[in-house]
């Protein structure tokens, strides 16, 4: 069972989404846009690492690569297949 990657971590949450994030940081941003998100990097510290991170990794395709590396070792790691197994065994029952 493969889950899909969670490319919408920031989706519910009213913080900046991936694409903002490009265009923040490529400057491919409407001056008014841009000014909202230096507003909530102010007091988002998990925005303003995730934009440090992209920057560090450079483009999307870094971050995608990321993603899957995470996922596949915690998707393969013993504690999540157990506890996987156990969720699956109380919803049959």
């Amino acid at each position: 069972m493969n889950a899909p990657l969670n490319n919408q971590i920031f989706s519910e949450t009213g913080c900046i989404n991936r694409d903002m994030m490009m265009k923040y940081r490529s400057g491919k941003m409407r001056h008014s846009d841009k000014y909202e998100v230096e507003k909530h990097l102010i007091d988002c510290n998990l925005c303003s690492e995730a934009l440090e991170g992209l920057a560090m990794i450079g483009s999307l395709n870094g971050v995608d690569e990321v993603n899957r590396i995470i996922h596949h070792k915690t998707v393969n790691t013993p504690a999540i297949k157990i506890g996987r197994a156990q969720s699956e065994l109380q919803s049959h029952h």
